[in-house]
């Protein structure tokens, strides 16, 4: 009997003992865990128990949920060991604008592209939201809806640049590029056409546009006006110039010949005519033609009769 009783009291201790233990592994929580609380689409990294609600590990780390936000888990399960991250899916009201048209819509946890889905637009191409298509939606964003068009702008320097654009018409492109138009310039198209995709928008300088054709107009003349300055350069260089050869310190003038002499029968009669003294009116200088420095010289007077000397 007395060993039965001890062996009753072992029992009880073993059990006592074992209470103690669950105790303290309650009072001390389950294993530690690491996991991303995941906000607005930014992931924070946390330490938490397994057991612990998600609850209680937002509530610890500072995190607070609108009437309507969600969470993956439930805001009222536990976490265990495998749990990698909480996922916080906000409330929005946003509205999605395009040209006249205008959407509101609610949405929990979504992105500007479903934001636009939801409302029933379509992003196709040249239509582009004014904001990232991934970005997680906030409660009263308005989103613009805009389309857009590829455009090359030639500017007055004469350089071509391709832009995109969102401008509906010229002028608001030119106003959107900062770029002023001066009293001298002209932009093709006019300001009030409507931007189209691939459009050519061209601005041009009219005193550089007045300087390009005047220097097309002067090119010709001066082509032309070419050969006859080669003409009389030639003439100076082979003494055929009547004028140069006329007043020319280098020829001795000749007496006046008479008809006796043979050198010209109209020298003679010029003469006689004349009745008084003739002069000399030009002179040309005939150069050989094979180089020897001999030729002859054509003498014309004031009576008009011709003479020749050779040399």
């Amino acid at each position: 009997m007395f060993i039965a009783k001890k062996s009753v009291g072992r029992a009880v201790a073993l059990l006592m003992a074992l209470c103690v233990l669950a105790g303290c592994l309650v009072a001390c929580g389950g294993k530690e865990v690491t996991l991303s609380i995941i906000d607005y689409g930014n992931p924070t990294e946390v330490k938490a128990a397994a057991g612990d609600t998600v609850s209680k590990i937002l509530e610890a780390n500072n995190i607070k949920l609108g009437e309507k936000d969600e969470t993956v888990p439930a805001v009222s399960e536990a976490i265990t060991a495998e749990t990698t991250e909480i996922l916080i899916k906000r409330y929005a009201k946003v509205t999605v604008v395009y040209g006249n048209d205008k959407k509101e819509v609610e949405i929990i946890g979504g992105t500007v592209e479903a934001a636009i889905k939801s409302a029933g637009f379509k992003v196709e191409d040249g239509v582009t939201p004014d904001a990232d298509p991934k970005a997680y939606l906030k409660d009263g964003m308005v989103i613009m809806l805009s389309k857009t068009a590829k455009v090359k702008l030639t500017t007055a320097d004469g350089k071509t640049t391709e832009v995109t654009t969102k401008a509906a018409t010229v002028k608001e492109f030119l106003e959107e590029q900062k770029i002023v138009i001066g009293e001298n310039d002209t932009v093709s198209p006019k300001l009030t056409d409507k931007i189209t995709n691939g459009m050519n928008i061209v601005i041009t300088h009219k005193e550089a546009e007045t300087k390009a054709t005047e220097a097309a107009t002067e090119a010709p003349q001066a082509e032309t006006s070419a050969p006859a300055q080669d003409n009389n350069n030639s003439s100076n260089d082979g003494g055929s110039d009547d004028s140069d050869n006329s007043g020319s310190d280098n020829e001795p003038e000749p007496e006046p010949q008479s008809g006796d002499d043979g050198g010209s029968s109209g020298g003679s009669d010029g003469g006689s005519q004349s009745g008084g003294e003739k002069t000399v009116v030009s002179r040309q200088d005939m150069p050989d033609c094979d180089g020897s420095g001999h030729g002859y010289v054509i003498v014309t007077w004031s009576d008009g009769s011709v003479t020749y000397e050779e040399y």
